[in-house]
């Protein structure tokens, strides 16, 4: 099963031995891409 997953990512075009982003990156590429979206709404710095 493990050879069919990696065949299926690398037909994506993801390296399967790529180490997966973690929590926090993913959310800071999903914060980034919403701003870019939508680049009138004022950011506010979280404390």
């Amino acid at each position: 099963m493990n050879k069919l997953d990696e065949a299926q990512k690398r037909h994506k075009g993801i390296n399967p031995e790529e180490p997966a982003p973690t929590d926090t990156e993913l959310l800071t590429e999903i914060r980034d891409l919403l701003a870019s979206q939508n680049p009138t709404t004022a950011q506010k710095p979280l404390k």
